[in-house]
């Protein structure tokens, strides 16, 4: 054996790039032989798998089954949650999508690679949900790691994905490190998507209406109203394949409305009814219900700031507003950065609290009317 290692260690490394050939007979698998023959040690890098015998080629698909080449995980898009539970916050569980390329220790993350990207999305929006965030929490556990992740299941009902992924998307993709993420996953059925909500504050200089003329997943009986800048984010109509900066949600209105249909329809998909859903909410995340009473949004969507929270800037804004008359925009500064920058933030009246049980309602009721479910729950979703 000492003798084979001393020998070993003077051969010639090849590196053969090719397809493989399943008859043996070309391609990787005789750059091999060919390779122990004349005596050199062979690595490879397999471009095809085909599948052919010494008659024919029968299929030779690269991209599809490249994706069972071995590549480092950080050349794919990963799931990722922080690692340390902590129930006595808003969250347990927060999940997300890492970028290609990044890293992370494993004392603060964990993370889980999927071959199909689909799946991968899939798994971290339904993570993100309430109803997963609450499974992680009564288990008890101090770490959100493999027995925990393991054990979550992944959303397998297409006639709720994609509108899951539509949201998710919006909610993940804010720079260009998750590009490619957006163009590989869209789909033309996000351009006929709608909030469920009809009674948004944003607005600002351009106003989008939802007519009866329009056709595609859209409820012609709703038929909301939108109002929003476009400069900061688009309409769902106005979606392309191609990621731009205003693709994502980036208004805090519209953040909150997408995960709380995210909520919603990972409900449905695993068959709870609205009352079980709200039952959820109201006893198993307090800290969440009291920032949820407290928080206004002003009419372009913005979240004030509150000393609920614990903001920053919210002790000036709360002094700003003493005086206001109800009718002019509100200004607040506060300092940052060691006090070496200061934050100037503009809000608009009027402001308004949110319902967050009321709108679980509307969504239940308005998805399953839109996805023809007949269920008695959702027909008594708004009373």
């Amino acid at each position: 054996m000492k003798n084979l290692i001393a020998d070993s260690a003077c051969w010639p490394c090849v590196l053969s790039v090719a397809g493989s050939d399943s008859g043996a007979g070309a391609g990787i698998q005789a750059d091999l032989k060919t390779c122990s023959a004349l005596g050199a040690y062979a690595v490879t890098a397999i471009t095809a798998i085909t599948a052919q015998n010494s008659d024919q080629v029968s299929q030779v698909e690269p991209e599809k089954n490249l994706i069972f080449v071995p590549k480092p995980l950080t050349a794919r898009y990963r799931y990722i949650n922080r690692k340390r539970a902590q129930p006595a916050n808003e969250r347990t569980l927060m999940p997300s999508i890492i970028s290609k390329g990044a890293t992370h220790v494993n004392a603060a993350s964990y993370t889980i690679c999927l071959l199909d990207e689909k799946k991968s999305l899939l798994f971290s929006a339904s993570a993100s949900s309430m109803l997963l965030d609450f499974f992680v929490k009564v288990t008890g556990r101090g770490d959100i790691i493999g027995g925990v992740v393991d054990s979550l299941p992944i959303m397998t009902d297409d006639s709720f994905s994609d509108q899951v992924i539509a949201r998710y998307l919006r909610l993940i993709c804010l720079t260009t490190d998750y590009k490619d993420l957006y163009d590989e996953n869209f789909d033309l059925s996000f351009e006929y998507d709608f909030f469920t909500n009809a009674l948004s504050p944003v607005s600002d200089s351009v106003t989008q209406q939802y007519t009866s003329e329009n056709v595609g997943v859209r409820d012609k009986a709703a038929n909301p109203t939108y109002t929003l800048n476009t400069d900061i984010e688009l309409p769902w109509d106005q979606l392309s394949a191609q990621w731009t900066w205003s693709s994502a949600l980036r208004i805090d209105w519209t953040r909150r409305q997408a995960q709380l249909e995210i909520d919603v329809l990972v409900a449905m998909s695993l068959k709870l009814t609205i009352d079980e859903l709200i039952q959820v909410y109201s006893v198993q995340f307090p800290v969440m219900k009291i920032y949820e009473e407290t928080d206004q949004y002003d009419i372009k969507g913005r979240r004030l700031p509150n000393t609920t929270r614990k903001d920053a800037g919210a002790k000036e804004l709360r002094e700003a507003l003493k005086n206001h008359d109800g009718v002019s925009p509100v200004t607040a500064d506060w300092l940052i950065d060691n006090g070496n920058q200061t934050v100037t933030k503009k809000f608009y009246p009027p402001f308004n609290h949110v319902d967050r049980i009321a709108d679980y309602k509307t969504a239940y009721r308005v998805f399953s009317e839109r996805l023809g479910l007949n269920n008695k729950e959702a027909g008594n979703a708004a009373s």
